[in-house]
């Protein structure tokens, strides 16, 4: 899977907005990002590193998947790949487009 895949991901369950800003966030290397790709793409987690603190920008799991942990292994992966104590999740309403 790509991360093609992912942005179409959060497009289809955030919005073609948040799509968009995932991209842009991406292609110029401020965020970085992880999938979990198992018999096809099943989540991923888009984030950015700020003065040490990892902030989650943005975490999408396939509602076929949704209900098994998933999610919270993106952000353990995450913790995990780095290290830092400080993990913050950037929040927004639903409506916010």
């Amino acid at each position: 899977m790509s991360v093609e895949d992912l942005l179409n991901l959060i497009g289809k369950y955030l919005g073609e907005y948040n799509r968009y800003f995932a991209s842009k966030c991406i292609e110029r290397n401020v965020c970085k990002f992880y999938i979990i790709d198992e018999r096809g793409l099943i989540g991923g987690i888009v984030y950015y590193i700020l003065d040490n603190i990892v902030v989650l920008y943005y975490i999408v799991v396939d509602e076929n998947y949704r209900g098994r942990g998933y999610g919270r292994k993106l952000v353990e992966t995450i913790e995990k790949l780095n290290g830092l104590d400080k993990i913050y999740i950037a929040t927004t309403r639903s409506d916010n487009t």
